[in-house]
C-alpha cells in the first residue's frame, strides 16, 4: 500500500515536471520564433532598401524615387486637397551640363568626385519631407514639398552657387591648366493637379497617379534638356527660363 502511494506520488511529480519543461520549451520556441521573425523582417527591409538605394551616392535610386512619390508625396497632396487646401510641390530633373568634358579632360575619378559633391549638396540642402534621388549617371531628381515656385527657384540657385564654388578645388587639383567649371541645368514641373485631385475618388486617384508620375518625370527631363540647349546653368518650367 505504501509502495502504491509512493508510485502514485512519483507519477504525479513526473507529470508536473514534464508539463513544466514542456511549458518552458513552448516559451523558448515562441521567443525564438519572434526573434527569427524580427530578423527576417529586418532582412527583408534591408533588401528592399538596397533595391531602392543608389550604391554610388547612397541616395534613393530611380525605383526608390518612384516608390517615395507613390507612397508618401501623392498621398500627402491628396490629404491636403481633401481638406480644401491647394498644396505646393515641385519636381525637378537635374542634369550636369558638362560631364563628358570633365570625363574626357580630367578622367573618371575627378568626374565621380564632382557627381558625389552634387549628390551631397542636394541631400544636405533639402528638408526631411523633400525627396532626392539619383536617376543615373549625372542625373538627379528632387521633390520640394510645401514650397512656392519662387522659394524652389531660390533653393536651386543656392545649390548651383555652392556646387560651382565647392567643385572648383576638385577641378583645379585635377586639371592640367585647363579652366573647367561644373554646373547643372534643370527642368521643373508642378505636382499639383487640382483637376486630378478634386475630380476623382481616392481609389481612382491612386490608379492615375503612376501614369501621372511617369509623365511628369519625362516632362521635367525634356525641360532640362531644353534648358541645357538654351545656354546651360538654367532652369526651365513650362515656357519660362530662369538663370541658376
Amino acid at each position: 500500500m505504501l509502495f502504491d502511494n509512493a508510485s502514485g506520488a512519483n507519477g504525479f511529480n513526473f507529470f508536473w515536471i514534464v508539463l513544466f519543461l514542456s511549458s518552458l520549451l513552448l516559451i523558448f520556441i515562441s521567443v525564438w520564433s519572434q526573434i527569427e521573425i524580427q530578423k527576417l523582417q529586418e532582412r527583408v527591409k534591408e533588401l528592399e532598401d538596397e533595391r531602392e538605394t543608389d550604391p554610388f551616392t547612397g541616395l534613393l535610386n530611380y525605383r526608390g524615387f518612384q516608390s517615395a512619390l507613390l507612397r508618401t508625396v501623392y498621398p500627402d497632396l491628396d490629404r491636403a486637397c481633401d481638406k480644401g487646401r491647394s498644396p505646393n510641390a515641385f519636381l525637378f530633373f537635374i542634369d550636369m551640363d558638362n560631364l563628358k568634358a570633365l570625363n574626357d579632360t580630367l578622367g573618371h575619378e575627378a568626374a565621380d568626385k564632382v557627381i558625389l559633391l552634387l549628390a551631397s549638396l542636394l541631400e544636405s540642402s533639402l528638408r526631411d519631407n523633400d525627396i532626392v534621388a539619383r536617376r543615373s549617371g549625372d542625373e538627379f531628381l528632387i521633390v520640394l514639398m510645401d514650397m512656392s515656385l519662387l522659394q524652389s527657384i531660390e533653393i536651386l540657385r543656392r545649390i548651383s552657387r555652392d556646387f560651382q564654388e565647392r567643385s572648383r578645388s576638385i577641378l583645379e587639383n585635377s586639371s592640367n591648366g585647363e579652366k573647367l567649371t561644373a554646373s547643372f541645368s534643370a527642368g521643373g514641373v508642378s505636382l499639383n493637379d487640382e483637376k486630378l485631385s478634386f475630380s476623382f475618388s481616392r481609389d481612382q486617384r491612386q490608379t492615375l497617379r503612376t501614369e501621372d508620375m511617369i509623365n511628369k518625370i519625362n516632362t521635367s527631363d525634356m525641360l532640362s534638356q531644353q534648358a541645357k540647349r538654351a545656354g546651360k546653368k538654367r532652369l526651365r518650367i513650362k515656357n519660362k527660363e530662369y538663370e541658376l
